[in-house]
């Protein structure tokens, strides 16, 4: 679990950077073409801080979910998954509707971000496969498939031994 809040951490520290880089390009493009900044400053500000809370959100369901049955984990994964979706697409109305106040592009930018922090994650910290080297830890590693040969063999010649005896 310490390791789950320590990655969470990260991607969430992630986000919140991206969507500081966003702010500074948005600055720098300024220079040259003419729109409201503080409009594209809220949209950044806004869909960064949703892609953060969903995150979140998204960080405690899968914990919720591990305690479950399989198939209540399953429903409520959905469930958890398409109110996430409808926080989104909320979010979006809001920029779109006032365009004004919070600007389209820099919401979906911001939206966009958890998608960059999750793509960028494995390459600035230098976790290739996350998941394997959880497996091998906790001894729950996939066996080599060689294993499983030797052992249908090993089955097999017990088998044709024991067809001679009788």
């Amino acid at each position: 679990m310490k390791k789950a809040k320590t990655t969470l951490y990260r991607v969430m520290s992630l986000i919140g950077g991206w969507g500081l880089l966003y702010l500074l390009a948005g600055g720098v493009v300024h220079i040259w073409y003419s729109y409201s900044y503080p409009a594209y400053a809220m949209g950044c500000f806004i869909g960064t801080g949703m892609s953060e809370l969903l995150m979140l959100h998204r960080f405690h369901t899968i914990d919720l979910e591990l305690n479950l049955p399989r198939k209540k984990a399953v429903t409520h994964a959905r469930i958890s998954g398409g109110i996430r979706g409808v926080l989104l697409l909320a979010v979006l109305f809001l920029a779109f509707r006032f365009p004004a106040v919070f600007s389209p592009v820099g919401t979906i930018f911001g939206c966009f971000s958890t998608k960059l922090a999750v793509w960028t994650y494995p390459v600035i910290f230098q976790e290739s496969d996350p998941g394997k080297s959880s497996l091998k830890e906790s001894g729950l590693e996939e066996p080599d498939p060689g294993e499983g040969r030797e052992l249908e063999e090993r089955m097999n010649l017990e088998e044709k031994t024991e067809r001679k005896e009788e």
